[in-house]
């Protein structure tokens, strides 16, 4: 962390636990630190909460600028009832939404179709040099998104289950957030060896990996110094007038909350400790790199400038 001072202000440096976020400027100093999503938790804790379930933590995350993205801001919009603020952040969420969905999906069906009309095939070989480093860079991105997929209910609200403080946050828009989250990482994950697995050259690999692990931050990056003022501003109040509307999303909201910790439930078996969700998610951490190294169907090429084949180097 470094702090770099501006006359009576600082900007706090630091880095998000995905990369690329951003930090906002800000006049309050943070009283005290929430851990990330991988922080270890005891095996004694009943769940993964990130601090209090109360306004205060709330709010020092917002002095912070971190542990909120834009379904928990719309979770504290509506949980509120701050009316102003519906049409932007519901506009934010929609166009979060659209780049990490049918924005991933769009670039994967242009890779995929570029791969079949150069006939490519698996080679059932490690053709060379790019295939190798192919290999690490998948391994790196499974790492990366598995231990997102494995930590995500640690985050901000994710964090306090289904006991969410209905006084000022939707419980609704958590537990979508939450599983929206799962299923980007997911795509994102699988999205990007695609790519690596179909890109010609070594700069394309890499470019276009990193630009989908990018917008995986973009429900994080997309909220405001704005949106972190009104968290940090409000006093209380405001609540929605329809209390059977509100109980109607705390219970779907809590639904949705309580059905993924299971995600995340510990089994023993024969004295080794698993969670459920490592069943699923490490068998692609070991496969997905595997198929790179010895299905990348392309000879080595190192291209200084993306299409012109003449400022490409190499080929076996």
């Amino acid at each position: 962390k470094h702090l770099v001072t501006f006359g009576s202000e600082y900007v706090n440096m630091t880095s998000s636990f995905r990369p690329g976020a951003a930090q906002m400027p800000t006049n309050h100093a943070p009283s005290h630190y929430a851990p990330s999503r991988a922080q270890h938790v005891p095996q004694t804790s009943t769940q993964f909460n990130t601090g209090a379930a109360s306004l205060s933590t709330l709010q020092d995350w917002a002095r912070q600028n971190d542990y909120l993205d834009i379904y928990m801001l719309n979770a504290f919009y509506l949980g509120t009832a701050q009316r102003s603020q519906y049409f932007l952040s519901l506009w934010k969420l929609c166009t979060c939404f659209g780049l990490q969905f049918y924005g991933i999906l769009i670039l994967m069906q242009q890779q995929w179709q570029e791969y079949q009309n150069n006939e490519g095939n698996c080679s059932s070989d490690i053709k060379g040099n790019v295939a190798f480093i192919g290999y690490l860079f998948a391994t790196y991105i499974s790492l990366y998104c598995s231990e997102q997929i494995r930590t995500l209910n640690r985050y901000g609200m994710y964090g306090w289950g289904e006991n969410q403080p209905v006084e000022f946050v939707n419980p609704f828009w958590v537990g979508i957030g939450l599983w929206i989250n799962t299923f980007s990482l997911f795509m994102s994950w699988f999205v990007s060896c695609i790519i690596i697995f179909s890109s010609q050259d070594l700069l394309a690999m890499i470019l276009n990996s990193v630009a989908i692990t990018f917008m995986m931050t973009l429900d994080d990056e997309i909220v405001g110094g704005s949106d972190y003022e009104n968290i940090i501003n409000y006093t209380g109040g405001g609540n929605s007038l329809c209390s059977a509307v509100d109980n109607v999303y705390a219970k779907i909201g809590g639904l949705l909350l309580k059905i993924h910790p299971i995600w995340q439930r510990r089994i023993a078996i024969k004295g080794i400790a698993f969670e459920c969700c490592d069943f699923i998610v490490c068998p692609f951490l070991i496969v997905l790199p595997f198929v790179v190294l010895f299905c990348y169907p392309y000879t080595d090429d190192l291209c200084l400038y993306e299409g012109k084949d003449s400022l490409c180097l190499g080929g076996v």
